[in-house]
């Protein structure tokens, strides 16, 4: 659960929006997408390795942790 409030909050940092836990998947990857050009091809990449954990929310927290 904590994980998930750490990439709730990192989320609206980024997409500077409010109660990114309301959002969209699909809203928060084109956000994201219009911020970063990297981030595309970096979730893309990480979909392929792990094909059974998708999700952005997941993507984030592993990006999260690491820094």
């Amino acid at each position: 659960m904590m994980g998930l409030i750490i990439v709730s909050r990192y989320i609206e940092e980024q997409t500077r929006k409010e109660l990114a836990g309301t959002m969209a998947y699909d809203e928060i990857e084109y956000e994201l997408s219009k911020q970063y050009q990297r981030f595309t091809k970096d979730y893309e990449q990480y979909r392929l390795q792990n094909p059974c954990i998708k999700g952005i929310l997941f993507f984030y927290m592993t990006k999260c942790l690491k820094t």
